[in-house]
This record gives structure tokens, sequence and C-alpha cells, in this order.
């Protein structure tokens, strides 16, 4: 799985959770909800760290939680592998 993947998987997972619509995510973040819709959607294959804050913002969350999902370990323990 890719960063990119894991970073939508992550954002929908948190936006669900919190019964968040990409409007009520997009408000306090002011972010369209265009950039915000790609993201979760996958559809963004390289997102930026700033709008990852941002949207970390709007979803209620520090930049240091949502990266301390378990995916985010996975993803390190398998790129760590394949560079052996």
């Amino acid at each position: 799985m890719q960063l990119s993947e894991i970073v939508a998987e992550n954002s929908k997972k948190i936006g669900k959770e919190k019964k968040l619509s990409i409007n009520k995510i997009s408000k306090p973040c002011y972010l369209r909800q265009s950039p915000i819709q790609v993201l979760i959607d996958g559809q963004s294959k390289n997102p930026k760290l700033h709008t990852i804050k941002r949207i970390d913002g709007g979803l209620g969350i520090s930049f240091q939680n949502f990266f301390e999902d378990e995916m985010f370990s996975k993803l390190e323990r398998e790129e760590k592998i394949e560079n052996i």
C-alpha cells in the first residue's frame, strides 16, 4: 500500500468515526471541498504535508495523532523489508 492510499484511508476512517462530511471538514481548515474529496478518494497520488495538516485540523486531530495509526507503522515495516 502506498502512502497516499494510507492517508486517504485514515482520513476516511477518522471522518466516519467523527461523523464528519466533506463540508464539515472543509470549513475549519479553510480548504475547498474538492481538494479534500480528491485526497479522501485516493486520487491525490502525492498529497502535500501542508494539505494533510490542514485536513487534520478539519478532522479535529493533531498532525502527530494522524500519523500514529497502525497503517503507517505497517508501511514503514514494508519499506524496510523492501530495502533489504
